[in-house]
């Protein structure tokens, strides 16, 4: 979990990858595999954030809380299916053991990742928890819950 883990590694605070299922199906069956970014605090990394961006990013672990939500609601509801959720949780933050641009990292399935932007590391933590779930649970389904990028906001109008 190297792509993770050098996100993780720059912050005091240890990183926790939880996973969580419910069977509510025949259990020999493959499951939807839900994966959700949760980023507990992110202050850019090296390529720091302005003030007012770090404040708005602590909801960059939206995507975790949904997948716990939705795996809780399925099993509150005692839904015929089987579900996997994978969560990364950790902090982006600058400090001397953070991964720098420049960086390569070498992802769980060797392909190599060359960092630009310490910004970017969620989808650095989404892509071991991808690769894991694909190559551990064979889902029939995968499906990721993450606040990316405010481009989104630029593309379609914000609230």
């Amino acid at each position: 979990m190297s792509c993770f883990l050098s996100v993780a590694r720059s912050s005091c605070e240890p990183p926790i990858f939880l996973e969580i299922s419910y069977c509510g199906d025949d259990k020999s069956g493959r499951p939807i595999m839900l994966a959700g970014k949760g980023m507990t605090f992110n202050s850019g990394g090296l390529c720091l954030k302005d003030p007012e961006d770090m404040a708005k990013y602590r909801a960059s672990m939206a995507g975790a809380a949904t997948v716990v939500a939705t795996i809780r609601a399925a099993a509150a509801l005692s839904l015929p299916v089987n579900l996997v959720g994978l969560i990364p949780l950790c902090e982006n933050m600058p400090s001397g053991m953070a991964f720098k641009p420049g960086d390569v990292i070498t992802a769980m399935n060797g392909k190599t990742v060359a960092i630009h932007d310490t910004n970017n590391a969620g989808r650095l933590m989404l892509a071991d928890a991808f690769i894991y779930g694909q190559t551990t649970f064979k889902p029939k389904i995968v499906v990721d819950v993450a606040t990316l990028s405010d481009g989104i906001i630029h593309a379609l109008g914000g609230a």
